[in-house]
C-alpha cells in the first residue's frame, strides 16, 4: 500500500469542510458569549446560569466538527492531481498547507483558552482553586457610618464576631488581615469574587452607626456561591446594647452557617465582657493595635510607639471598667509584651528578659484564671514562655492554643518556631504555610514564610513569596524592602539594587523609611564590594537609622568613633543598641563580654535553645573574647561544644553557606586549621551570592588562619564575583529603565 502524504489528515479536513465549520463556529461562538455577558450581568443570575453558555459553547463544539467530518457540512471540495499510476492524490500548495497550519493553531489555542478559563485556571493565579467547607465562613469590615471616631465600632464587631465564630471547631473562619485586604482591593470585588478569593462558603458583611444616643447596625449573610442572600437583619437599638446585638448577630449566623450544630444546643460563645464601657475601651484599644503594626505600611517607629501605649492605657481603664474581662487581659499582656521585645530588640542591655516577663505575666496569668478557653491568652504566654527561653512550655502552650482555635494563624505561625528547637524543619515551614493559609493577605504571614523559605534553602519557595508580595502588596513599603532583600538572597545583588532604587523613588514621601531604604542599599552595595556606594549610602541613612552610621564607621575603620557610640550605647545615649560583635572589634573586650552574658550567651552552648543555629557566631566570638582574657579552661570546653554542634548543625536545617561558615569558625578557634580552610571553601562555594568582606576579615574568631594563603585565595573568588555582579549593575538597571546614580 502507497505511503500516504504526510498533508493527507489537513487536506481531509479542508475536503469535508472541517476547518471552515470550526473556524465558522469559533467566530460566531465567541460573538455569541460576548452578547450573554453583556446581557446576563445585571439580572444577578445565579453562578451556574452565567457560566452554562460557555460550557455549551465547549460541548458543542466538539460535536460541531464531528457531524463536519461525517457529512461534509462544510461543502470542501478538494484540487486532485491524477498520478502517473492512475491515483488520485491531493494537490495542495505550499502556501495553503502554511495556512492551514495557522488556522488549526489558532483554533487549538482557542479551544484551550476556553477549557482553562471555564476550569478556573486563568486569571490572577495559576493555582487552582482552594476547597470551600460548607461551614467556612468570612466576617468583612462592617462599613462605618458614623463618621472616623465611630471606625472603632464597625471594625470591633466584626473583630469580636470573627472571633467567636473561630472558637467554634465545627466552622473556619478566615482571618481579620485577609478579610480587610480583599474588601479594600481597588477595584472592589464582587461578594462571589471574594468569596472564592478567601476560599469561603459564606459571608458576613454589614454597617454600623451611632447617632444621638442610638446604635443602627445592619448585617447580612451572604451566599459565596451565587451571591444570595441567606439571611438579613437591622438592628436599632440604644447604644449602650452593642453587645445584645452582638449576640444576636453571632447567634443568628450560627443558625443559618451551622443549622445541624446549632440543633444540637450549642451556639456561639457569649460575649467577652456585659460592660459596655469596658468593651468600648476595648474596641478602642484593638484599632490602636492595628495602628501600631510596623507590617501595615503606614507611620513610622515612633507612631507605632504611641500607638502601642495608647492601646496600653485604652486597656488598663478597661480592666479597671470590668476585672473580670479575660479577653483585655490577654490583650493588655500582648501589648506589654510587644513592647518589652522592641525595646530590647531596639536598644538591648541586661534585664530585658525579666522585664518582659514582669511586664505581661500577671496578666496572661489573670486572664487564664478568668477563661481557661481563651485560646489567645494561651497564645500570648506560648510566646512569653520562648522569649524567656522556655521552650518546651512554649509550645505547650501553643499547641493548648491551637486545640482551642485551630484557625489561630499568629499561633500557628508561633509554633513553626516552636518546633525548631526539635529540628523539625519540614513541619516548621508546613506550620509557616498553613499560617499562610489561614491569614493568606496578613503581610506578616507572607514576610515570615519567605524569610523561612531562605533560612532553610527553599529558593522556589521564596522566589514564589517574592512574587506573591509584590502582586498583592505592591503599596507596602516594608513588603517592599523584604522584596528587595530577597532578590539579594536569591543572588541577584543588581536586581536587589534595582529594587532598591524603584522603591525610594516611589516611597519618596516617607523620611523614615528612605531612611531604612539607603541602609539596605548599602548593605547590598557593600555586599558586590562597592565599599564608596556603601559609605554614601549609609551617611544618608545614618539620620534615621543609627544602625548606618555604626556601619559607615566600621568601613571608615573609625575605631575612635565606635568607642565613643559604643560608650553612649552602653550609657543608654544615642538610641541604638551595639553588637558584642562589633564592641569587640574596636577592643572593648570587658564590654562586649558583659552585653554577652546580659543576652545569654555564654550559657547557649549548654543550652537546647534553637537560638544556637542562629546566633552561634555570636557564641563563637564570646569564646575567642574568653580567650583573650585568659579564661582558657572555660573557652576550650565551650569550643569542644560548638565544635560538636556545628557538625550536626544540618538538623537544624538552614542554608549550606552559613552552616559552613559557622564550621569554619568552631575549627579555627579549636586550632583545627585544615578542617576550618576546607569548611571555608565549601562556604564560599556554597554562597547564593557575593557577601560582604569587611565583617570576615574582621572577625575574631577566624585571626588563626586568616594569613594563610588556601583562605586569601577563597577571598579572591569572592571579589571575582563581587566585580561580575557589579558588572551587571549597568545593564539591569537599562532594562528597568532606571539611571543609576549613586548618593
Amino acid at each position: 500500500m502507497p505511503t500516504q502524504p504526510a498533508w493527507w489528515l489537513i487536506d481531509r479536513l479542508r475536503e469535508r469542510g472541517v476547518l471552515r465549520v470550526a473556524l465558522s463556529y469559533v467566530a460566531i461562538a465567541w460573538l455569541v458569549l460576548q452578547i450573554a455577558d453583556v446581557v446576563l450581568e445585571p439580572w444577578d443570575l445565579p453562578r451556574w446560569v452565567e457560566r452554562a453558555p460557555q460550557i455549551v459553547a465547549l460541548i458543542g463544539f466538539p460535536i460541531a466538527v464531528g457531524l463536519a467530518w461525517f457529512f461534509e457540512l462544510g461543502g470542501g471540495r478538494p484540487h486532485r492531481d491524477t498520478a502517473p499510476d492512475g491515483a488520485v492524490r491531493p494537490r495542495v500548495s505550499g502556501w495553503r498547507r502554511y495556512a492551514d497550519i495557522a488556522v488549526i493553531s489558532v483554533l487549538g489555542a482557542i479551544v484551550v483558552f476556553f477549557v482553562l478559563r471555564d476550569a478556573g485556571w486563568l486569571g490572577e493565579s495559576a493555582r487552582p482553586a482552594a476547597k470551600v467547607e460548607s461551614s467556612s465562613i468570612a466576617v468583612l469590615p462592617f462599613a462605618n457610618l458614623g463618621g472616623e471616631a465611630e471606625r472603632h465600632l464597625s471594625d470591633g464587631l466584626s473583630d469580636e464576631l470573627r472571633s467567636q465564630f473561630s472558637r467554634l471547631k465545627s466552622l473556619t473562619v478566615t482571618s481579620r488581615s485577609s478579610s480587610e485586604a480583599v474588601r479594600e482591593l481597588d477595584p472592589p470585588l464582587d461578594a462571589v469574587t471574594i468569596a472564592a478569593r478567601l476560599a469561603v462558603a459564606t459571608l458576613l458583611e454589614g454597617s454600623v452607626a451611632r447617632d444621638r444616643g442610638r446604635l443602627r447596625v445592619a448585617v447580612q449573610l451572604v451566599d459565596g456561591g451565587n451571591g444570595n442572600v441567606l439571611w438579613a437583619e437591622r438592628y436599632d437599638r440604644p447604644d449602650t446594647d452593642l453587645l445584645a446585638v452582638q449576640a444576636e448577630i453571632a447567634g443568628a449566623v450560627v443558625h443559618a452557617v451551622l443549622p445541624r450544630f446549632a440543633a444540637a444546643g450549642n451556639t456561639a460563645p457569649p460575649p467577652p465582657t456585659e460592660d459596655p464601657v469596658a468593651y468600648d475601651l476595648y474596641l478602642l484599644a484593638r484599632e490602636k493595635m492595628r495602628e501600631a503594626d510596623p507590617l501595615a505600611g503606614s507611620g513610622d517607629g515612633t507612631a507605632h510607639a504611641t500607638a502601642l501605649a495608647q492601646a496600653a492605657d485604652l486597656l488598663r481603664k478597661a480592666v479597671q471598667a470590668d476585672p473580670r474581662f479575660a479577653q483585655a487581659h490577654a490583650m493588655l499582656a500582648e501589648v506589654l509584651l510587644t513592647q518589652a521585645m522592641r525595646r530590647r530588640s531596639s536598644e538591648g542591655g541586661p534585664g530585658l528578659v525579666a522585664a518582659l516577663e514582669q511586664a505581661a505575666t500577671p496578666d496572661i496569668a489573670r486572664a487564664l484564671e478568668l477563661d481557661p478557653r481563651n485560646a489567645h491568652a494561651w497564645y500570648v504566654r506560648g510566646v512569653l514562655l520562648w522569649e524567656g527561653g522556655s521552650y518546651a512550655e512554649s509550645a505547650e502552650a501553643l499547641q493548648r492554643a491551637l486545640e482551642l482555635d485551630p484557625n489561630h494563624a499568629p499561633a500557628t505561625l508561633a509554633m513553626s518556631g516552636a518546633v525548631m528547637a526539635a529540628g523539625r524543619q519540614d513541619e516548621r515551614f508546613r506550620l509557616a504555610i498553613r499560617a499562610l493559609e489561614l491569614d493568606p493577605m496578613d503581610p506578616g504571614n507572607h514576610h515570615s514564610a519567605a524569610q523561612l523559605a531562605w533560612i532553610v534553602g527553599r529558593r522556589d519557595d521564596l522566589q514564589a513569596g517574592i512574587d506573591r508580595m509584590r502582586s498583592l502588596f505592591p503599596d507596602n513599603p516594608r513588603m517592599a524592602a523584604m522584596t528587595c532583600l530577597s532578590r539579594l538572597r536569591l543572588g541577584e545583588p543588581d536586581e536587589a539594587l534595582a529594587c532598591i532604587a524603584e522603591a525610594r523613588v516611589r516611597f519618596a514621601g516617607r523620611s523614615s523609611f528612605t531612611a531604612h531604604l539607603d541602609s539596605l542599599a548599602g548593605e547590598m552595595s557593600e555586599a558586590i564590594g562597592h565599599d564608596d556606594w556603601a559609605l554614601a549610602f549609609y551617611d544618608r541613612a545614618a539620620s534615621g537609622n543609627p544602625d548606618a552610621a555604626v556601619a559607615a564607621m566600621r568601613l571608615r575603620d573609625d575605631v575612635d568613633g565606635l568607642r565613643q557610640h559604643a560608650a553612649n550605647a552602653l550609657a543608654g545615649v544615642g538610641g541604638t543598641w551595639l553588637s558584642g560583635r562589633t564592641v569587640a572589634s574596636v577592643g572593648m573586650v570587658d564590654e562586649a563580654l558583659a552585653i554577652y552574658r546580659s543576652e545569654g550567651i555564654d550559657r547557649l552552648l549548654d543550652s537546647d535553645s534553637p537560638y544556637k543555629a542562629i546566633r552561634l557566631d555570636d557564641a563563637l566570638t564570646y569564646i575567642a573574647l574568653l580567650r583573650q582574657r585568659g579564661a582558657t579552661a572555660e573557652a576550650d570546653r565551650l569550643v569542644a561544644k560548638a565544635v560538636e554542634f556545628s557538625e550536626t548543625h544540618r538538623r537544624y536545617g538552614g542554608r549550606a553557606a552559613v552552616i559552613r561558615l559557622h564550621a569554619t569558625r568552631a575549627y579555627a578557634l579549636a586550632g583545627r586549621r585544615d578542617e576550618a580552610l576546607e569548611q571555608f571553601a565549601l562556604a564560599v562555594n556554597a554562597m547564593d551570592s557575593p557577601f560582604p568582606l569587611d565583617p570576615i576579615e574582621r572577625d575574631l574568631t577566624l585571626a588563626s588562619i586568616r594569613d594563610d594563603p588556601r583562605f586569601q585565595e577563597q577571598l579572591r573568588v569572592v571579589r571575582d564575583r563581587q566585580a561580575r555582579a557589579q558588572g551587571r549593575l549597568s545593564a539591569t538597571f537599562a532594562r528597568h529603565g532606571l539611571t543609576w546614580s549613586p548618593p
